[in-house]
């Protein structure tokens, strides 16, 4: 079932993360993050140490509540001489609203 992410992208070298609103089933936003981590290592693949590289090294978290099968958060990582990355995507509908 597709259902509605909200993916952040921190990079310990950059002073703006980024963040997307993703609609997707869990593959197809792993595979998404997979997408992301492999372009940004193809812009500076000398420097790049190790890292999420595959679909299957997808970290996955899931609900603590009765639906214990749903997975909630995904998690990738890339790691360079100087920087790393992490690549987060939570689904929508488990974020917490505060209203001000």
């Amino acid at each position: 079932m597709k259902e509605l992410w909200i993916i952040g992208i921190a990079n310990s070298e950059s002073e703006r993360d980024v963040i997307q609103q993703v609609l997707g089933t869990v593959g197809e936003v792993k595979n998404h993050l997979v997408k992301l981590i492999k372009e940004d290592k193809k812009n500076d693949e000398e420097n790049y140490d190790f890292g999420t590289d595959d679909v299957d090294d997808i970290e996955e978290y899931y609900v603590d509540n009765n639906d214990l099968n749903k997975i909630y958060q995904l998690e990738g990582f890339a790691t360079y001489h100087e920087y790393h990355i992490n690549y987060t995507a939570t689904l929508a509908s488990e974020n917490t609203v505060i209203e001000l």
